[in-house]
C-alpha cells in the first residue's frame, strides 16, 4: 500500500493488459458472501493501473510529465515479463522500478506477518519506447518515469 500511495500521481489513466488469464477454482461454499469470486473471472494474471502528472503550463509547453504504473503478478509460482508501452507519449530516460514480493509458497500467511516480504529497487532502461520488467510470482511492482509527447 505504501508503494502505491507514494507513486500515485494526479490523474488516473486507462490501461490495456493482454496476457494469460486464470479462473479461481473454489469450492461451492467457500464464502459467506452471496457472490462468488469465480463468477467475476476469468482474471488476467497481470493487473495494471496507471497515473500521470496533471498538465501544467510549463510541462504542457515542453510535453513533459511523469507516469506511474503499478503491476500485480497474481501467479503463485511463475514469473511474467511485462512490457509497458505508452500510447501518446514516450519514456524520457530510465524508469525507477520497485518490486515487493511475497514469501515463498508454504510460508505462513498470517497478517501482519511481513517478515517474508522483500523489496527490490532499481532502474530499467527503455528499449524502442518500451520498459520491460520481470514480475516475480505474487508480486507488486511500481514503475515511475518521466515521459514526453511523441
Amino acid at each position: 500500500m505504501l508503494l502505491h500511495a507514494q507513486a500515485a500521481l494526479d490523474l488516473a489513466v486507462d490501461v490495456f493488459v493482454d496476457g494469460p488469464t486464470v479462473s479461481p477454482d473454489l469450492p461451492a461454499h467457500a464464502s459467506r458472501w452471496p457472490f462468488r469470486v469465480g463468477e467475476l473471472g476469468p482474471f488476467r494474471l497481470i493487473d495494471a493501473a496507471a497515473t500521470v502528472s496533471a498538465p501544467n503550463v510549463s510541462a504542457h509547453r515542453s510535453g513533459a510529465g511523469r507516469v506511474a504504473v503499478t503491476l500485480v503478478n497474481r501467479s503463485p509460482a511463475e514469473s511474467e515479463v511485462a512490457e509497458v508501452l505508452l500510447r501518446d507519449h514516450v519514456f524520457d530516460g530510465p524508469a525507477v522500478v520497485r518490486t515487493v514480493t511475497a514469501g515463498l509458497l508454504g510460508d505462513a500467511r498470517t497478517l501482519p506477518d511481513v517478515e517474508t516480504a522483500q523489496l527490490e529497487e532499481g532502474s530499467q532502461d527503455t528499449r524502442d519506447g518500451v520498459v520491460a520488467v520481470r514480475l516475480p510470482p505474487r508480486s507488486f511492482t511500481v514503475i515511475e518515469a518521466t515521459m514526453t509527447t511523441r
